[in-house]
């Protein structure tokens, strides 16, 4: 527990981009379909980039 102290003590918050939640549910049905058994991974990452480019 003490390490825990003391990064709380310590630590900062980091600022995350502003459109994280959107950045998500973007990319949420393009990396289910990385579970399938015959997925395409090249594909798959073209769809997430494809999907959360206007939102950067």
């Amino acid at each position: 527990m003490k390490s825990v102290a003391a990064a709380i003590v310590n630590g900062r918050v980091h600022p995350s981009h502003e459109h994280v939640p959107q950045i998500f549910a973007a990319m949420a049905p393009r990396v289910d379909a990385l579970w399938r058994a015959d997925a395409n991974v090249e594909e798959a990452l073209k769809g997430v980039c494809a999907a959360i480019q206007p939102l950067l």
